[in-house]
Order: C-alpha cells, then structure tokens, then sequence
C-alpha cells in the first residue's frame, strides 16, 4: 500500500455528502485513447469535474530535462473535450516545471472553469 492517497481518494475522503467517482482518461504520457470515452462519460453525469494533469518523473526529475513544456501524451487533447462538455470543471497541474497550457486558458462560453497548479 502507499503512504499517501491519490488525489481521488482524498477527494473521495472530502466529499462525505456526495458521490465521487474516478476514470483514468489517459495516460501521463502515453498514447492510448481507450480510457476518454469512458471518463467523458463520467463527466457528463459529473456535477463537477476535476482532471488531474501534469508530467511526472518519467518526463523530467533530477539529470533529466524535458523536450518542451507541453503537457505530455494526450493530455491537452484530453482537457479539452472535457471543457467541450461545459461542466463546471477544475484542472489541477501536478509538474515539477513549467508547462505550456495557453490552450487551456480560454474555455467555453459559460463553463465554469478553473486551474490550479
């Protein structure tokens, strides 16, 4: 078992009078898009919803540099049907650097929309 819960579990641990529930959309860095039609899905039933986005050691630790700032893989591509959906919606960045989201800045007319790194 790990020491620290994810960011779902501790969520999940917040929400006592709700219901959370969890989808992994994509990958951190990977190319697989098998997970976003489900995890879309969730978010349409979603009163809110948070994504959790960002790098992680395998992209950029102590020694080793990333190629650019984009967020990896998927993951813009991903946010942004999110957005699309026009939920009320939080983006948290977990990254050890900076990363290039001026994508991800505008949003949908009247979804309500924020970033938190």
């Amino acid at each position: 078992t790990d020491c620290w819960p994810t960011i779902a579990e501790a969520i999940a641990a917040a929400n006592t009078q709700g219901t959370t529930t969890m989808a992994k959309g994509v990958d951190v860095a990977g190319r697989d898009a098998s997970g976003i039609p489900g995890a879309l899905a969730l978010a349409e039933q979603a009163d809110v919803v948070v994504l959790v986005m960002g790098n992680d050691k395998t992209q950029e630790h102590e020694g080793i540099d990333r190629r650019d700032t984009a967020l990896p893989g998927l993951q813009e591509s991903f946010v942004l049907q999110v957005l699309a959906k026009g939920k009320p919606t939080v983006v948290v960045l977990t990254n050890g650097g900076a990363l290039a989201i001026d994508n991800l800045v505008t949003r949908p007319e009247d979804a309500p929309y924020a970033l938190v790194e």
